[in-house]
């Protein structure tokens, strides 16, 4: 259920700035989801990634 909210998450918003990278990563850290994980949802979406 946690990576369905993330990935909601993701496709409400345009990745573009750095507001929204630190929303994405505020949220994936109260949701429990690892940086490898956060990884995972962003290559099946096909969007930037948020971490290196």
């Amino acid at each position: 259920m946690e990576a369905q909210v993330y990935a909601m998450s993701i496709m409400g918003i345009d990745l573009d700035n750095r507001n929204e990278a630190q929303y994405l990563h505020d949220l994936a850290t109260e949701l429990g989801i690892d940086e490898r994980g956060v990884n995972h949802i962003h290559a099946q979406l096909g969007v930037p990634s948020i971490y290196g």
